[in-house]
This record gives C-alpha cells, sequence and structure tokens, in this order.
C-alpha cells in the first residue's frame, strides 16, 4: 500500500512538473510576441507589410507600363495626369468616343483580389484606400497616395483632396463601407451642395459638416442613429432636413446658426430635443414634435425668429428653461395638448401643470408690470424673454428658487419688489438679495454709481451684467466671491477693486468688460489668493492661469504657470499666437471661441488637455503637439476641424 501511494505522489508531481513547464513556455511565447511586436519587429507583421508594400508597387508598375503604351499608341500625346480609373469607367485626354474600360484595364489583377474596390487611378497616380492604421502607414511609406477618403477599420477619419470627392454636381456620397464619420472630417468643406450618407453610417461625430455654408440638401438613409454635437453648425444654406427614424441620439447644437433652414422633419427615435439644436435658425417656420420627444432641452428654438408656433404633445415631460424664441420673436405662441400630464399655458404664460414653476411668457412686449403668480416657486432664465418693455416685477413670498439670471436684459427694469413674507429673497431701491442680504443677485439701479452693501459676500452670477449705465461699483471689504459674468457688458464701468478677502474668483469673473481701454482690475496686494500680472489674473504662486483679462493678439504664458484654467482664453477674438512655457502640465478648456487663433503649439510637458479644450475655435488649423501620436487623450479637444488639425510632432 506505502508503495502505491508513493507511486500516486510521484505521478502526481510529474504531471504538477509537466504543467509548470507547460505555462512556463506559454507565456514566454507570448512574453516574445509582445515585445516583437512593440519594438516592431514582429515576423507575421514584417510579412504582411512586404507583401503589401510589393503588391502595391506591383499596382504602380503596372500603371507605368500602361501609361508608357498610350504614349506610344498615342504618339506621345497621352497625358499622364488626364488619367482617371475606377470600376465603373475609365477616363483620360486621348479617350475615343465610346471607348470602353476600367481599372481593370490598367490593373488586370486587382479583379477578384483583396484589392478591389480599394485601388483607383486619380490624376494619373495610384489610390489605396487602407483597411486599417498600419497599411495606412505601409502604403505612405513607399509614396502610395491614400484615398481621398481616409477610412480606417470603418471610420472614415478625414479627408484629403477634396475636390476629387465631389462630382459636377456638387455630391458628395459617402462610401456604404464606412460605419462611423469622425468629428470634423468634413468641416467647412467647398463648393459642397448635396450630401447623401448611406444607412451604413451608424454615427457621425461632431462638427463633421459643420461650416459648409454652401451644402442645399442632406440625404441621410435609414439606418444611421448618432449624430454628434454641431454636426450640420453653419450651414447656411441648408433650407430642409429629413431625418431618418432610426436617429434615436444627437448632440446638442445639431442645426445651430443654420439661417435658412424652413423645414425640418424630426426623428421619430428621439427621445429628446437637445440644447441649442435650433438655435438662430432664424428661417425655421415649421416644425412638428412627434411624440416620442419627452424633453426639450435649454435653448432649443432660442432665436428662431420666424417660428410662430409650436405645440407640446402630451409625451412631453421636461421643459428646460429658455427652451424658446425670447425677444427676436414677439408673436410666437405655444400650444400644450390639454392631456400632457405636466405642462399647461394659461393665456401667454407657460407652466408647469400644478403652477409651482413659471417657464416661460410669450407676446408680452406690451407687459410694463408683472406680478408672479402667488403660488409659482420657481423661474429662472428666459422666463420674461418678450417682455421688453417690462419695468417692475413683483415677487411673491412662494418663490424659492430663482435660476440663472432672468432679469438682466431687461433694459427698462427698474424696480423688483419682493413681499416682506418671502423666506429666500429680499429687495430694496436698487437690488434684489437672498433673504440676510449676503448674496447680490441683481442691481437694478440705474444710477451711474452703486455702493455694494457691507453684508454682501457674494456677487451671484450676472448680478450687473448689462447695466451700461453704471460707472463706479464699490466693493464691500468683506466680499468672498465674484461668481462668472458679473460684470458682462458694464461698458462704462472705470474700476475695480478686489479686496484682499475675496477666495473665489472664476476665469469668467470679468467676462464682458473691457480691460484693454475702459475698466482697470486692482487686487489688494494683500489679497492671498489672486494676483494681476499684465494684465492676466493667476493664483497668488504663479502656477495657475485663471483669466487673460486683455483681448490681445500675442501672448506668452510666463515661466513657473503649470495650469491653463478652463475659459482662460474665452471669446478672445483678437488672439492670434500664443506661447506656452515646458512648465505647462495641464490645459483645460481655455481656448474655446478663439475665432483668429490659426494655429498654436503644446509644449512636451503637457500630459492633459480637455476634452472641449479648443471648441468653437472655427479657423484653428494646426495644433502642434510636441509629443508622441496618441499620448494625450481626446484628441482633436473640440477643434471643429477635427484630427486634421492636430500635428504630432516628437
Amino acid at each position: 500500500m506505502f508503495d502505491t501511494k508513493e507511486k500516486e505522489n510521484k505521478a502526481k508531481k510529474g504531471i504538477s512538473l509537466i504543467v509548470l513547464v507547460i505555462t512556463i513556455i506559454v507565456i514566454i511565447i507570448l512574453s516574445v510576441a509582445i515585445i516583437l511586436t512593440i519594438t516592431g519587429n514582429n515576423p507575421i507583421l514584417n510579412a504582411q507589410k512586404a507583401v503589401i508594400q510589393n503588391d502595391l508597387r506591383s499596382f504602380q508598375d503596372k500603371l507605368s507600363l500602361y501609361a508608357m503604351d498610350k504614349e506610344i499608341e498615342t504618339q506621345g500625346e497621352f497625358e499622364i495626369e488626364s488619367l482617371y480609373a475606377y470600376e465603373d469607367g475609365i477616363l483620360y485626354n486621348t479617350k475615343l468616343e465610346g471607348e470602353s474600360g476600367n481599372i481593370y484595364s490598367v490593373i488586370p489583377e486587382i479583379k477578384g483580389s483583396k484589392y478591389e474596390g480599394r485601388i483607383y487611378i486619380e490624376l494619373g497616380e495610384l489610390v489605396y484606400r487602407p483597411n486599417n492604421s498600419r497599411e495606412y502607414e505601409w502604403a505612405e511609406e513607399i509614396g502610395v497616395r491614400i484615398s481621398g477618403f481616409i477610412i480606417i477599420d470603418g471610420v472614415l477619419q478625414s479627408v484629403n483632396e477634396v475636390e476629387s470627392l465631389i462630382d459636377e454636381t456638387g455630391t458628395l456620397k459617402i462610401p456604404s463601407i464606412v460605419e462611423k464619420i469622425e468629428a470634423g472630417a468634413f468641416y467647412n468643406i467647398p463648393n459642397l451642395r448635396r450630401l447623401i450618407i448611406p444607412g451604413t453610417v451608424k454615427e457621425i461625430a461632431g462638427n463633421a459638416f459643420r461650416g459648409n455654408t454652401t451644402l442645399e440638401e442632406v440625404i441621410m438613409e435609414e439606418g444611421v442613429k448618432i449624430l454628434g454635437g454641431s454636426v450640420f453648425h453653419s450651414c447656411t444654406a441648408l433650407t430642409k432636413v429629413e431625418l431618418p427614424d432610426s436617429v434615436t441620439q444627437m448632440g446638442g447644437g445639431t442645426f445651430q446658426e443654420c439661417s435658412n433652414l424652413q423645414e425640418v422633419k424630426f426623428s421619430s427615435g428621439m427621445k429628446s430635443i437637445p440644447s441649442y439644436t435650433f438655435y438662430n435658425c432664424k428661417s425655421l417656420s415649421n416644425f412638428e414634435i412627434p411624440n416620442s420627444v419627452k424633453t426639450i432641452s435649454s435653448g432649443a428654438f432660442n432665436s428662431c425668429s420666424s417660428l410662430e408656433k409650436l405645440y407640446i404633445p402630451s409625451s412631453v415631460v421636461t421643459i428646460q428653461d429658455n427652451a424658446f424664441p425670447g425677444a427676436t420673436n414677439v408673436n410666437f405662441t405655444l400650444e400644450v395638448d390639454e392631456n400632457n400630464p405636466n405642462y399647461k399655458m394659461i393665456g401667454d404664460t407657460l407652466l408647469t401643470k400644478d403652477g409651482t414653476k413659471l417657464l416661460q411668457i410669450f407676446r408680452g412686449s406690451n407687459i410694463t408690470e408683472y406680478s408672479v403668480p402667488e403660488g409659482v416657486t420657481t423661474f429662472g432664465s428666459g422666463t420674461f424673454g418678450t417682455c421688453i418693455n417690462l419695468e417692475k416685477i413683483v415677487i411673491p413670498a412662494s418663490v424659492e428658487s430663482i435660476n440663472g439670471n432672468p432679469f438682466n436684459t431687461m433694459k427698462k427694469l427698474s424696480y423688483i419688489e419682493v413681499s416682506e413674507a418671502n423666506p429666500k429673497y429680499s429687495s430694496d431701491e436698487g437690488a434684489i438679495y437672498n433673504k440676510d442680504k449676503t448674496e447680490l443677485i441683481y442691481c437694478f439701479s440705474k444710477e451711474s454709481k452703486y455702493i455694494v452693501k457691507d453684508s454682501v459676500k457674494i456677487l451671484s452670477f450676472t448680478s450687473f451684467s448689462y447695466k451700461t449705465n453704471i460707472e463706479e461699483i464699490v466693493l464691500p471689504k468683506d466680499l468672498e466671491r465674484i461668481d462668472v459674468s458679473s460684470f458682462n457688458e458694464c461698458k462704462k464701468l472705470k474700476e475695480i477693486k478686489v479686496g484682499a478677502n475675496v477666495k473665489s474668483l472664476s476665469s469668467m469673473s470679468f467676462y464682458g468688460l473691457d480691460t484693454t481701454n475702459v475698466t482697470k482690475i486692482i487686487i489688494d496686494e494683500n489679497n492671498p489668493y489672486y494676483i494681476i500680472e499684465n494684465n492676466m489674473l493667476l493664483n497668488k504662486d504663479k502656477t495657475l492661469l485663471i483669466d487673460v483679462l486683455s483681448n490681445i493678439e500675442e501672448i506668452i504664458i510666463p515661466e513657473g504657470v503649470k495650469e491653463i484654467g478652463g475659459n482662460a482664453f474665452h471669446a478672445n477674438r483678437n488672439l492670434k499666437k500664443v506661447v506656452i512655457p515646458n512648465t505647462v502640465e495641464k490645459i483645460g478648456g481655455s481656448f474655446n471661441y478663439c475665432s483668429a487663433l490659426e494655429k498654436i503649439e503644446i509644449p512636451s510637458s503637457v500630459t492633459s488637455i480637455s476634452t472641449s479644450c479648443f471648441s468653437n475655435s472655427t479657423n484653428l488649423k494646426e495644433i502642434i503637439i510636441h509629443k508622441e501620436k496618441g499620448s494625450i487623450t481626446g484628441s482633436p479637444w473640440g477643434c471643429p476641424p477635427g484630427d486634421k488639425a492636430v500635428i504630432w510632432q516628437p
């Protein structure tokens, strides 16, 4: 029995040893494969590369032989630059009427091979459409021209020599092998009049066709599912669009600034109308909200000055603030289905069904005084958008929340009266505050000078916005926070003195001020948090650039800055050149709406760039990154022209 047990143990040990050896061998093989792949010495990939490059060289040789034969045949009249050859035809300068041919006439070997449908000839050059990024690099390495459509793994990433892709009628047809169109791929393409998108395309990423001012017609086939943000932004010649019902997801601003867009058939697969979908579509006159829609987002129809009527179906459960036309269309009317469980119209006023939220007053241009109905607990941005002549507002005790700033665009508003019984808000002859007057919500005083109460610690969002008459504001010594756009469009304001106790400033606290010519901003030297140098707002140790206060053409960011904060250059429309030092490691959403900026260089020290860094900087053509390709994620970081603007230079 002992011998048997010992034999069993030896057998088990032997099996374990064999398993261990096999495992080690497998690990070694995998490790070698990984190392070979990383170092570029993978024999399998090298063999594939050799085959493709040899095939492409062979096709180039065939093309050269064909050209030589044609020159002999035509006694030198044939011009190689005139040669175009596709699967469905061939064209060159000496081609006789009725003469047939195609790409296979030039390179017969392509027929039935793996290259069929991926090789053609334009301007006498071999053009190749790669299947993946490796093939792209291999073809480029031997000087083969890549297809005008740069399609890798089903993703149309960009285009080159776009003129050859658009036919004589101005039509561009996306190839049916495309599954996704990448961000900015067709940004600002000239002479594009008609666009055909096949149903094989499942996703169109943000800004894909933005800025195509000649685009008149879009044919989008059933099958397309996702439209990214601002896909057709500023396509000013577009007049009519039909979205297939397969579209179930859209980003914001899809048709924003399409100023001649008159009619849209919306997808019945959509559950929402995203933010700013039709913002400033001044010609939009006909739109039907499908019964599938549950949410109408902020700004969806804002500034649609030709839109006279909208019908809200019973399906809608959420309407965000400022969704509908405001002062630009005082005749607009809204009708809400009587069976809608969430919203109702009382006269020209849109409210929630229970009457607790006041959303918007329509056709309010004749109103000079308005009392918010008792029972309303909240109202917000856009509520009084059409009330351009409003002089006085009365707020009852029931109001608990005022969202955004619904008062700042009413130029005639001179008084806001708050019920003494209101537990949240109070007012005096010059401003509306929270109850204990520690936060100034909005100044409605018409005086040229305003002294903020000593009790105030916070200037809230747009608290002095559009006070074009004001020349002097005296801030209290205990003020702690200045919110975004607090002084926007205060065109006569001469000086702002920020005290020693202010500990919260944003990159847009002073947005909308003319700090170059009119307004001077001074920060108390004893303030432990902030400093201003060369018209730049920085944190005290100068490692964070918070805001560039002047709207200038060129700027050198000082050495030592480690981070460029979000919106630091927001809407700096004069900026043409910025020098970023090697100390910078992080860049936020810093360069949006910089419309004059055409080129920017990012040093190798930068490890992080916000996904919205260059959004709406529409003329930015070169983002030069001094790092390895792909080493910073999120490319192209919101840049409308997309990845074709990104240049990696290690």
